[in-house]
């Protein structure tokens, strides 16, 4: 069966049973293609559609032709380079406009399955993102401030979750929850800060 990563998940790189480093490309969605040639395994894709990983090889995986190659191919293959037979057989356009080199015999994309790569001695860095834990907000204000013949702050406090009135500082409200919170006044403005 088809590799298939979940939507958290990423291919970060992909190595042979030797250590030797693949090419990779992750197009954010989608199951494993694995592109081969006579040479081995090339490169691996993560796409949506066979189309969609091949269109991605062209520009991410096959390799490029070089500036002197690109420069000899009117001398070896004609004015109409581009149309000749044999330029095909070896050479052909990506999406993004570039030139890369095909394998004479052949390059070929099919889904990478867990036993191709048991065989084949593929190895696959794969990154899960972990989501973070929600942060539980609370929402305050005081809606009076004033200051008794002790010369003490006292806040009337208003929110969500609570109503409270107390003299300051400071001034500590507590919740129907293990953790509480304090509340510091800063010029006109309270400052709400949440402990574990």
């Amino acid at each position: 069966m088809q590799i298939k990563l979940a939507d958290n998940q990423s291919l970060k790189s992909a190595a042979t049973r030797y250590g030797n480093s693949i090419k990779t490309y992750d197009d954010g969605f989608g199951p494993l293609w694995v592109l081969q040639n006579s040479m081995g395994t090339e490169g691996i894709v993560r796409a949506e559609t066979w189309e969609e990983a091949w269109s991605i090889a062209e520009d991410e995986i096959f390799p490029r032709a070089s500036e002197e190659t690109l420069a000899s191919f009117e001398a070896d293959y004609g004015p109409e380079w581009s149309e000749d037979c044999a330029w095909k057989e070896s050479y052909g356009f990506s999406g993004s406009g570039g030139i890369y080199e095909k394998d004479l015999n052949g390059d070929y994309l099919n889904p990478l399955t867990q036993q191709n790569c048991e065989e084949w001695g593929i190895t696959l860095e794969i990154e899960t993102e972990v989501e973070p834990e929600p942060v539980e907000e609370f929402f305050a204000w005081h809606t009076s401030r004033y200051t008794n013949p002790n010369g003490r702050c006292v806040f009337s406090i208003q929110g969500s979750y609570f109503t409270y009135s107390r003299v300051s500082p400071p001034l500590k409200v507590a919740f129907n929850r293990p953790s509480h919170s304090h509340f510091s006044p800063q010029n006109d403005d309270l400052t709400l800060i949440l402990n574990p």
